[in-house]
């Protein structure tokens, strides 16, 4: 005989069964286990990527001139910092480059001016493109561009060399004791 009784309002421990690895790689695992299926339809519909771009060209299309100072123009600023610019640790390939450059939230600044002043030289064809095409080229501008975050890195590293021709690796090597005088 089960000596099982239920009360109201309290769940009831059921048999627990572990996801497959499978699964659990699923991007979407992990919200369905907090959320239930019903709330994904939004997420599925747009990714992190997806949501920044749109905000990206929400901000852009709310803007004037880009000629012109306005609140709109100061308010895509904080939309290109947030969204374009990088805020953690990412390694980036300078366009032109083959060795990538570690770039961290440090050079968001340079970040920040790249891709506006491409946006600035550049605003009839932003306005031309689809969000997610903007949002790809001031990432690419801000991070691989000239004025990027990777050439601005590249050339901290670098700060204080001489005698090094471009396109000439560097490389870094320990010295003995000795060479050191």
């Amino acid at each position: 005989m089960d000596n099982h009784f239920t009360t109201l309002g309290c769940p009831q421990p059921r048999h627990f069964q572990a996801a497959s690895s499978a699964a659990k790689r699923d991007k979407w695992y992990w919200a369905r286990s907090r959320h239930g299926f019903a709330d994904l339809t939004e997420e599925q519909a747009m990714t992190g990527q997806d949501l920044k771009a749109t905000s990206l060209a929400d901000a852009l299309e709310r803007c004037g001139t880009l000629s012109q100072p306005s609140p709109e123009r100061d308010e895509l600023w904080i939309t290109v910092r947030e969204t374009v610019c990088t805020k953690g640790l990412c390694l980036v390939v300078p366009m032109g480059s083959s060795a990538p450059v570690p770039v961290t939230a440090d050079h968001a600044t340079d970040e920040l001016i790249a891709a506006m002043d491409w946006l600035r030289t550049h605003e009839s064809q932003a306005r031309s493109m689809a969000a997610q095409q903007l949002f790809i080229m001031l990432r690419g501008v801000a991070t691989k561009g000239a004025f990027g975050s990777a050439r601005a890195a590249q050339s901290d590293a670098l700060h204080g060399m001489t005698h090094v021709r471009p396109g000439e690796p560097v490389v870094f090597a320990d010295l003995d004791r000795s060479e050191v005088a």
